[in-house]
């Protein structure tokens, strides 16, 4: 497997040139924007963007669909836990790019595990139920009356094409980067896939089942935290993170389901004006309280869920703080 791991990952560094030359400093720079199509900030974008502006529906899908892609892929890394590529002696003849920035870090992955890749999972999971969505709403008018207008030029062998070729970027970008072997984005792709499939048919045919959906996904990101806390990874604040940021998205959609029921209708404009002043409102929330939370612990077990706290307040507001202000103020 190493040997076929490596040749692949040869040929797909080869095709970015020599290290220092323009053109590999294009494709670090496109791989890299590759990446962050699935990195934390992009996708809680993307959902929100979604909720507020588009498709109630299809946000809360795509955001399901994530939420059980996060919680498969910790169980499998904690239990597999392959060390990357760039940890490997038998791959040190190959690049390794070291980023960090706001928009993608590769440099701390020293600690973390390869098998699957989580970048590889999100995006099959994320571009195959939105076109899942997509493709069932063209062919039954209705089921998701909302989405319909904003995808009439779409046709559902285009949009495939279109998922596919994100996911296949998302992988090469993996690989190009020297975080993650091959044979990590292919499995984390195919789990991807796989259960995006499996989440959006079941929610196209029985919407309720929503709830079912959330228990298994954070039943399995609880026992990925406890494989975490046992082994003393130094992953469990990212995936803390996420479970918090999740439960308390989903939580808002329920409140919104059962008290407010937030329309995404409008002009135009609206739209626009719900997703620049919910994205500020956010960051607002996300940043604002981080360094109060510093003040009472910057690390160890409080910071952790101090973590959690400030990313479910993040996943709460967004989804029914800001539309209860949008639905007030007529938005």
């Amino acid at each position: 497997m190493y040997a076929i791991d490596h040749f692949l990952m040869e040929l797909v560094q080869w095709l970015g040139g020599k290290t220092g030359s323009v053109w590999n400093d294009i494709c670090t720079f496109f791989f890299a924007a590759c990446t962050f199509l699935c990195e934390e900030i992009f996708i809680l974008v993307l959902v929100f963007i979604l909720y507020w502006a588009i498709n109630k529906k299809l946000a809360t899908i795509v955001l399901l669909n994530m939420f059980m892609s996060i919680g498969l892929n910790g169980v499998i890394k904690t239990s597999v836990r392959r060390k990357r590529p760039f940890l490997n002696p038998d791959f040190a003849d190959l690049n390794y790019v070291k980023l960090d920035n706001f928009f993608v870090d590769t440099r701390h992955l020293v600690n973390s595990y390869s098998f699957p890749s989580g970048h590889s999972q999100t995006a099959a999971s994320m571009f195959v139920s939105g076109a899942g969505v997509i493709t069932s709403t063209e062919r039954a008018e209705g089921s998701l009356s909302e989405t319909k207008p904003f995808y009439r030029w779409l046709r559902s062998s285009r949009w495939y094409i279109a998922a596919t070729f994100l996911i296949i970027l998302v992988m090469m970008s993996r690989v190009f980067l020297g975080v993650h072997y091959p044979s990590d984005t292919i499995v984390g792709a195919i789990l991807g896939a796989i259960t995006a499939i499996v989440i959006t048919r079941l929610l196209l045919k029985n919407y309720n089942l929503k709830y079912a959906v959330f228990g298994v996904a954070l039943g399995l990101c609880f026992i990925s935290m406890i494989i975490e806390i046992v082994n003393n990874e130094s992953s469990l604040a990212d995936t803390v993170k996420m479970i918090g940021c999740a439960f308390g998205a989903i939580l808002g959609f329920v409140i919104d389901d059962r008290k407010l029921q937030f329309t995404v209708g409008g002009v135009w404009w609206k739209r626009l004006l719900r997703v620049v002043i919910g994205l500020l409102l956010t960051l607002l929330v996300k940043e604002g309280l981080k360094p109060l939370f510093n003040l009472i612990a910057s690390e160890g077990g409080w910071a952790v869920f101090l973590g959690a706290v400030r990313y479910f307040a993040v996943g709460l507001f967004a989804s029914v703080g800001w539309p209860y202000i949008f639905t007030k103020i007529k938005l």
